[in-house]
């Protein structure tokens, strides 16, 4: 039961924290509808077993169980590295799908030099705060402070952007 628990926690921090991430990237000034969309709009009805419009806790439980028995392979209910790493590239290989959709803006299934540099960046979106298509260093701070706060005072990404002045 312990152990049912701690995954339970766990699966939820990541499914909420994810899925707060994509809303806000969908419908926030980070991007607006589009790809994002579709992928959050997915993984809630997919999570949203009885189709009531929110996704309890035991939902989310009992997606995360359906994920491991998908990912449990060779059917020993306990998931190997080969397994995880497997199953981790196919996220990977997901979210380079969609990463493609949102730059792709010709909707010719490949991303142009022109495309790839004209995308917003993952870490522009989550640091610019602001949305006004720049960051401060005030931004970076709050983002390094977040950071360092998620990673329990470690600071874990300190010292990424340089000495104060």
């Amino acid at each position: 039961m312990r152990f049912e628990k701690t995954v339970a926690v766990l699966a939820t921090t990541a499914v909420v924290t994810a899925f707060s991430a994509s809303l806000v990237q969908a419908h926030g000034k980070w991007g607006g509808p589009g790809p994002m969309q579709a992928m959050v709009t997915e993984r809630f009805e997919a999570m949203d077993k009885n189709g009531d419009g929110k996704v309890t806790q035991a939902e989310i439980f009992e997606t995360r169980k359906g994920e491991f028995a998908e990912a449990d392979t060779n059917g020993d209910s306990a998931l190997s590295a080969e397994e995880l790493a497997a199953r981790h590239e196919k996220i990977r290989a997901r979210m380079a799908e969609r990463r493609l959709t949102m730059m792709d803006t010709d909707g010719d299934g490949a991303v142009s030099a022109e495309e790839f540099a004209r995308a917003r960046h993952p870490m522009m979106m989550r640091v610019d705060r602001d949305g006004d298509g720049a960051f401060s260093r005030e931004e970076v701070d709050a983002m390094m402070e977040k950071m360092k706060h998620k990673a329990h005072g470690r600071g874990w990404f300190s010292g990424w952007w340089g000495p104060k002045e």
